[in-house]
């Protein structure tokens, strides 16, 4: 009996109506091939190594620079955030009207005030004469309009003790200008340099207010005698 060599192995399944089915070789070898790397990943993993790539692909080196930046967790910012510098810009001069007459840095009207309530317009001490209760409708560079009483001290007693002598009077100025040297207003400071006073009922004392024009079918003065800007 001559020996034909090795029989192939039987498997269960590997027969099909009694006839032996031939083993595919190749399939074997994968099937071989995969066990093995199966058994290298798993020594590999107990004895602390890396586990090689699949289908033989070598992976890049990655650089410690580029695995703290995709492994790094993101930290919130810490501290107050920071102020911007800004650079205070000083305000720019601002350019104020007045009537002509007495400013005094303790008294109100002070220098710039505009729309006073009460202002002396001529005698900055107790003789002369002034404006109260006053009501502006207009104030500005291109003048001023109001209503109130024009008061007169008389100084017949004495100027101290008057009498004082009230009117209604409409107030109309325009033209303003700088201060008049010597005046120690300030330089924003611009003053009206024409002045109408106007009396729609009762007239002021002739020997105080000389009557000399009309403004709007009432007797006015315009432009009164003594009339100038002066602070201190």
């Amino acid at each position: 009996m001559g020996f034909d060599g090795p029989r192939p192995l039987r498997h269960v399944g590997d027969t099909k109506e009694g006839n032996e089915v031939p083993r595919n070789d190749s399939m074997a070898s994968s099937r071989c091939a995969a066990g093995l790397a199966a058994i290298c990943v798993i020594v590999s993993v107990s004895c602390g190594g890396k586990t090689p790539p699949l289908g033989g692909q070598t992976s890049p080196p990655v650089s410690s620079e580029t695995s703290s930046l995709t492994t790094a967790p993101l930290s919130p910012p810490t501290g107050s955030p920071t102020t911007p510098t800004t650079t205070s810009v000083p305000p720019l001069a601002t350019t104020g009207y007045g009537l002509p007459g007495c400013y005094y840095s303790y008294h109100d009207p002070h220098p710039g005030a505009e729309r006073p309530k009460d202002f002396v317009l001529q005698g900055c001490m107790q003789n002369g004469f002034w404006l109260t209760d006053m009501s502006w409708s207009s104030w500005g560079p291109r003048g001023a309009d109001g209503t109130g009483t024009f008061v007169v001290n008389t100084c017949e007693i004495d100027c101290a003790s008057g009498p004082a002598v009230s009117s209604p009077v409409v107030v109309h100025s325009w033209n303003p200008k700088p201060a008049q040297a010597g005046s120690h207003c300030p330089p924003n400071l611009n003053i009206y340099a024409e002045l109408i006073l106007a009396f729609p009922k009762t007239l002021p004392p002739a020997t105080q207010i000389q009557i000399n024009t009309k403004y709007r079918g009432m007797a006015a003065v315009h432009n009164p005698s003594d009339v100038s800007a002066f602070c201190e």
